[in-house]
């Protein structure tokens, strides 16, 4: 069965806790994912092929580039504070997994967890009357494109407060 597939140069084999396979993985030259067989590689193996839409993004998962850790903790140098995360480079697209901010100095009114995009800004979580020190949590995926950038707006917040904030995900070149 792996004949039905498209050529590949090696083969990945994810065993299950008893020992069996439970699913193998062929990749090409350049390590990109080609196919995938599901079942006992003894026993006869299921081909699942990929199409397009598929293959494109096995293609993407399997092309990460870098590991995206943004830190920022430094006093506001205005009131309501504004702090943005480098724009995505030329070529990449990046996937956020967890943000995390918060005030280190007061009560905040609000923040807003914002994603530009060209000319368009989305909120993806926004937080209300945060106490001084309460860590403002986001979890999942958010896919940036190049260009694309974030930015926290910490209403409520005056100079001199300590503003923080993490960000983490991959950074995935473009295929």
């Amino acid at each position: 069965m792996v004949n039905d597939t498209e050529d590949y140069t090696e083969a990945v084999i994810i065993k299950g806790s008893d020992g069996t396979s439970l699913v193998t993985l062929l990749t090409d030259s350049d390590g990109r994912l080609v196919g995938v067989l599901k079942g006992d590689y003894e026993g006869g193996l299921e081909t699942i092929k990929l199409d397009s839409e598929h293959r494109m993004l096995a293609r993407t998962l399997s092309s990460v580039s870098n590991i995206i850790t943004e830190r920022y903790y430094q006093q506001a140098t205005s009131n309501h504070a504004l702090v943005n995360i480098a724009a995505v480079p030329a070529g990449k697209y990046w996937c956020i997994n967890n943000v995390i901010a918060w005030n280190g100095t007061r009560l905040t009114p609000w923040i807003y967890f914002l994603k530009f995009h060209i000319d368009i800004s989305y909120y993806f979580d926004l937080f209300k009357d945060i106490p001084m020190d309460f860590v403002c949590r986001w979890n999942g995926e958010l896919w940036l494109d190049e260009g694309d950038f974030l930015r926290f707006y910490f209403y409520g917040s005056l100079i001199g407060d300590w503003i923080n904030v993490y960000v983490h995900g991959k950074e995935i070149s473009k295929v």
